[in-house]
């Protein structure tokens, strides 16, 4: 339900396409999309922020949030949970990654593991 775009009000949500997703580390800016939803898209400010592995996996190494967090001084690496929670004023706590995976194969049928957390941030 969380992760269901159409459980949310057309202003209240920010669809990235093409170069602006995040997997585009030469031209989308995760932290002025992630800052700006937080400071003006949403009725209030969070104080939880949810997404996938999937998700996370490309977030922590872009080199815009790396040089956010260390100053500057280099955009290899990674950031870790709590430097990103930081960033964003949000309790480390908070910061939730989503692991499952659901099996969506009709009973006698191969196994069909699939992640259950999609490519969104909520």
């Amino acid at each position: 339900m969380v992760q269901d775009a159409n459980d949310y009000a057309a202003g209240r949500k920010i669809t990235l396409v093409g170069n602006d997703q995040f997997s585009d580390f030469a031209n989308s800016d995760p932290y002025g999309v992630i800052d700006a939803a937080m400071n003006g898209t949403l009725i209030y400010r969070p104080n939880t922020m949810a997404f996938g592995r999937v998700v996370w996996n490309v977030i922590k190494r872009h080199p815009k949030l790396i040089k956010a967090v260390k100053g500057g001084l280099t955009e290899d690496g990674a950031i870790r949970r709590e430097q990103f929670a930081d960033l964003f004023e949000i309790d480390p706590a908070r910061l939730l990654i989503g692991e499952g995976w659901i099996n969506t194969a009709k009973k006698g049928q191969a196994a069909n593991l699939q992640q259950i957390w999609g490519k969104s941030i909520q």
